[in-house]
């Protein structure tokens, strides 16, 4: 995962126009933009880093593709 996507760390969801999500459920356009923080990554597959909405009313969390990801940087 790297530095990038360290646990804890802060992103904002930047949804990519061909993906249609991590195949337990597509993308929704009201992801786009959210924050989220990242609680792990590394898993197999495309959609290897898992994070969890700010917003609950998005649902818990899912995962994403690190290029799905913007990491908003510390202060």
């Amino acid at each position: 995962m790297g530095d990038r996507f360290a646990e804890g760390s802060w992103a904002r969801v930047r949804l990519l126009v061909h993906c249609p999500g991590d195949g337990r459920r597509p993308h929704s356009l009201d992801e786009q933009g959210c924050r989220v923080q990242i609680t792990s990554g590394g898993h197999n597959g495309s959609h290897s880093v898992f994070a969890l909405y700010e917003d609950a009313d998005l649902g818990f969390g899912r995962y994403f593709r690190p290029d799905e990801l913007e990491p908003i940087p510390r202060p």
